[in-house]
């Protein structure tokens, strides 16, 4: 049986989406929507850190605003391995909680030496 290629333009109308105004108050630019819930995101987060109290000697000002900024740059200029930044991070968070001790992909308890009885021989 034949198959056939059925093209779409899906990709095309895949457009990322902005604000351009909040209520009345028009924006100088427009945002993009996930700069602007990775910015509330970040808040939050500093907000939850504040309880902290490492955390909540440092000043306001750098608080709520330049750890929130930085969250907004990580988040959407950087992007890892062309990764989302969201995907990155659960990757990430997986890889610190698993084992680090493996033999074929399942977890070993004790250290296991390696010993070769021959010699190596090539060409340099």
């Amino acid at each position: 049986m034949d198959s056939k290629i059925i093209y779409t333009h899906q990709k095309a109308w895949n457009v990322e989406k902005r604000m351009y105004a909040i209520g009345d108050i028009k924006l100088v630019r427009p945002i993009a929507l996930s700069t602007m819930i990775y910015l509330l995101a970040g808040i939050f987060l500093s907000f939850m850190l504040s309880k902290i109290p490492l955390f909540a000697m440092i000043p306001a000002s750098i608080r709520f605003v330049g750890i929130p900024a930085i969250v907004v740059y990580l988040m959407s200029k950087i992007r890892p391995h062309s990764k989302s930044p969201l995907r990155f991070i659960i990757s990430f968070a997986e890889y610190a909680i698993q084992p680090k001790r493996m033999v074929r992909f399942h977890k070993t308890t004790k250290e296991q030496s390696i010993r070769f009885d021959s010699v190596v021989k090539g060409k340099i």
